[in-house]
């Protein structure tokens, strides 16, 4: 089954399982916002565990939070950037299901074949 192209405003993508000549994924679950008169500040990290040389105690864990990029977005890209997220997730949650918004809830899927191919 084909994905039908999602419409957002004058933007119109088609959701793709594979993007060819795409950039490598980053999983990401940080996210920090600064704003201006003339643009939208988003930085893109995640936080991860990493052991680290106490003197003290020897090898410790500690929570390090890292980020990759930041986006400088003019306030109509950021807005655009915003519709087309909206329209993903709709499409999202009308193929698999409502996304919780607990980090720690289990995903529900709607079709278990989905999931299990």
């Amino acid at each position: 089954m084909a994905d039908q192209p999602i419409q957002t405003g004058a933007l119109s993508f088609q959701v793709q399982p594979q993007a060819v000549n795409a950039a490598p994924t980053q999983g990401a679950s940080q996210f920090a916002l600064a704003i201006s008169p003339m643009e939208i500040l988003l930085a893109v990290g995640h936080s991860r565990v990493a052991m680290v040389n106490n003197p003290a105690f020897g090898p410790t864990p500690q929570l390090l939070q890292e980020w990759f990029i930041t986006l400088a977005l003019s306030p109509t890209s950021a807005s655009m950037l915003c519709s087309s997220l909206k329209a993903a997730i709709d499409a999202y949650e009308k193929r698999f299901g409502v996304i919780p918004l607990d980090p720690n809830a289990k995903v529900q899927v709607s079709d278990p074949s989905i999931v299990s191919g």
